[in-house]
């Protein structure tokens, strides 16, 4: 018996021990692979872009850079920079806003062909605010800060209905989540409410303390010690994050190889997600219509040389549902969806169809052809 149990024993210890030492090797090898984990789904043909007028940028594509746009706009308003002919727009979007497609020289983003088509492109400023897979959940809290801390004449928000499937916010928001702006953004609404407790809650659960609760307790002071200790003496501990990432990015590579989903492949909806970001679609056009800042949606341009990856459906509902939505609110709505035709598409990686980015050419289709519903709801609004 005592034989039978310490031969079990020394198994279990010695499968302890080579896992120990695999999981080790592992995490070495993983801490030297520097993936760029925030714009890995971009695809190789795709370059990233941002825009600067007069040595000041007027695109963002992460929340630090956008937080130091508006940062720097209001400041200058401070400043009285601005006249009442000035016009300030705020552009939401996802990455189809900010990256290109197959990138020559002399391409520009959207908002750049909308400035240089005004009569005095300094008289007026398109920000083009756009995150990866950004959520409409994230456009009202990005909304509501800059309307906040700037003035804006029109709010333009793209709509991609993939990306409903997303949820919540990103944690690099706690940028912008000051204890006054929560408070005042918690007032706004239920589903205002709802994303601040579930932001705090994910946020206490990762042990990262946003929402400042271990503030004044000796645990906080003590934890980072140890983490600014640990992370001089030992490198796995300092490369955590990205260590973190690249497992994550393996999995989902790992999934999407094993049941072989592709750019193709048809994405249905997530009900309890599309609910949540429609209602706060709904709320960014309330707050628009209560400060009297007008709204121009846009469903953004899909390639149509190919099969749409949506089930169509769905997807026709929804584009139902955002035109009563539209109408309801008293927003314009431009619909883009063929806008651009397939010759100014590319590929995502190897020969897949990427769906989201296109050409510089296409940025430049975009603007013109938002410009004269842009310059209308302008003219309207100074009447």
């Amino acid at each position: 018996m005592s034989v039978k149990v310490s031969t079990s024993l020394f198994l279990e210890v010695t499968c302890i021990v080579f896992a120990t030492l695999f999981a080790y090797v592992a995490l070495l090898f993983t801490a030297g692979q520097q993936v760029d984990l925030v714009n890995f789904a971009k695809g190789e043909q795709n370059t990233l872009q941002c825009e600067v007028f007069k040595d000041r940028p007027y695109t963002g594509s992460d929340v630090k850079e956008i937080k130091t746009i508006i940062d720097m706009c209001h400041s200058d308003e401070i400043k009285h920079q601005y006249t009442s002919a000035f016009h300030r727009i705020l552009w939401l979007g996802n990455s189809q806003l900010h990256y290109i497609n197959q990138y020559q020289q002399g391409d520009h983003l959207a908002p750049y062909w909308l400035k240089m088509g005004w009569e005095s492109p300094a008289m007026i400023e398109p920000l083009g605010f756009s995150l990866p897979n950004a959520n409409l959940q994230e456009f009202l809290l990005l909304s509501r800060y800059a309307m906040m801390n700037v003035p804006v004449n029109l709010l333009m928000v793209e709509l991609v209905f993939d990306d409903l499937r997303e949820d919540g916010l990103r944690g690099d928001f706690s940028e912008m989540l000051t204890p006054g702006f929560v408070t005042e953004f918690r007032r706004s609404s239920t589903t205002a409410e709802n994303m601040i407790e579930r932001f705090f809650s994910t946020c206490k659960v990762n042990g990262e303390g946003t929402d400042d609760t271990l503030s004044g307790t000796i645990q906080k002071p003590v934890e980072q010690w140890l983490n600014a200790r640990l992370s001089t003496i030992w490198r796995l501990w300092e490369s955590r994050p990205q260590i973190e990432g690249n497992v994550l990015l393996a999995l989902y590579n790992f999934r999407n190889y094993a049941l072989g989903i592709k750019p193709t492949t048809v994405r249905r909806m997530i009900k309890a997600r599309y609910d949540l970001n429609m209602d706060a679609l709904r709320d960014v056009l309330n707050d628009c219509r209560q400060r009297g800042i007008p709204v121009l949606l846009y469903i953004a341009p899909i390639r149509h040389d190919k099969p749409i990856p949506y089930d169509s459906t769905e997807y026709s509902l929804w584009k139902n549902e955002i035109v009563l939505t539209s109408q309801r609110y008293g927003a314009q709505l431009v619909n883009l969806e063929q806008l651009v035709p397939g010759e100014l598409w590319g590929t995502y990686v190897g020969d897949d169809a990427d769906f989201m980015h296109f050409q510089g050419a296409g940025h430049r289709l975009v603007a013109e052809a938002l410009l004269p519903n842009v310059k209308k709801i302008l003219d309207d609004r100074e009447r």
